[in-house]
C-alpha cells in the first residue's frame, strides 16, 4: 500500500506539465493568455481579440455585463485545461509504468522457466 502512494505521488509530480493556477491566472490577468500558456493558441487568441473588443465597451458602460462572466470564463477554462493536460500525461506515464513492470515481470518469469 505504502509503494503505491509513492508510486502515485512520484507520477503525480511528473505528470504535472502546465501549473493550472499560473494558467487561471493569466487568464484573469488578461483573457486569452492562459490559453496561450496551456498550447490552445487559436482559442488564446481568439479570447484576447474578444477580450480587446470588451474593453472599450467597458468606458461606454456596455461592456460590464459581459467582461466579468468572460474573464471568470476563460480563467476557469484554462485552468480546467490545464488540469486535463496534467491528468493525460498522468495516465501515459502510468501505463508506461504499468507496461515496464509487465516486461520485467515477464522476464523474471522466463529466466526461472528456463
Amino acid at each position: 500500500m505504502i509503494n503505491t502512494v509513492i508510486l502515485y505521488k512520484k507520477l503525480k509530480k511528473e505528470s504535472e506539465k502546465k501549473n493550472p493556477g499560473y494558467a487561471g491566472f493569466f487568464s484573469i490577468v488578461y483573457p486569452g493568455t492562459g490559453h496561450i500558456y496551456v498550447g490552445e493558441y487559436k482559442k488564446g487568441i481568439l479570447f484576447m481579440l474578444i477580450w480587446a473588443l470588451l474593453i472599450p465597451l467597458c468606458f461606454v458602460g456596455i461592456g460590464w455585463v459581459f467582461a466579468f462572466p468572460f474573464g471568470a470564463y476563460t480563467a476557469i477554462d484554462a485552468f480546467n485545461k490545464a488540469r486535463e493536460i496534467n491528468h493525460e500525461e498522468f495516465l501515459k506515464l502510468a501505463q508506461e509504468y504499468a507496461r515496464k513492470i509487465e516486461h520485467e515481470e515477464h522476464e523474471k518469469l522466463m529466466r526461472k522457466h528456463s
